[in-house]
């Protein structure tokens, strides 16, 4: 935030400490955070300052094929990883980000000693049933992210999920989630 650089924290600790209630009631091995693609740069340059290498060593043309293919990178300095996305579902997945809205509905999440910029449990639905689609549910914690989210959701929240997945084009997605 102090550099100008907006982040929507999502999945791992953001899931442990929303849907279980700590930190401590799930397991996740990195930090995931949305970032807009024009902020990719600005994000690479400010990890590599702070001294996190990133797992994918690339020339200026593989930078840009790399980014238009994939979603994220993946940020190491010590036992911390960080993997900012500037994408979700990468280019295998009809998914249409709606990068500006993700902002609008975003809320602030308490994790330990500092606030964080969260999706709407809304938002949170759909990605985390991508996120089961894109990993063919092969983890049982996908089922239960995905069990512990809808339980958040109130029966006045429905019309909004169904409404978004129409809008992201995830309603295949969203039924394949709920079943």
């Amino acid at each position: 935030d102090s550099h100008g650089i907006r982040t929507i924290h999502y999945k791992g600790v953001v899931t442990a400490q929303e849907f279980y209630g700590s930190v401590t009631l799930r397991n996740f091995n990195d930090l995931d955070f949305l970032i807009h693609p024009h902020d990719l740069r600005a994000v690479v340059k400010l990890l590599e300052q702070q001294g996190y290498a990133n797992s994918q060593y690339l020339t200026e043309a593989q930078f840009t094929h790399y980014v238009r293919g994939f979603k994220e990178f993946l940020f190491q300095r010590g036992e911390i990883c960080l993997e900012p996305h500037w994408s979700l579902a990468g280019r295998r997945y009809p998914f249409d980000p709606d990068y500006e809205g993700f902002w609008k509905r975003s809320r602030d999440l308490k994790v330990r000693d500092t606030q964080v910029k969260v999706m709407s449990v809304e938002d949170s639905l759909l990605v985390l049933c991508l996120v089961g689609a894109k990993g063919r549910w092969k983890r049982l914690q996908m089922v239960t992210d995905l069990a512990a989210c809808v339980n958040r959701l109130r029966d006045e929240d429905w019309p909004r999920v169904f409404r978004r997945a129409a809008e992201t084009r995830t309603v295949r997605i969203l039924h394949l989630g709920l079943t």
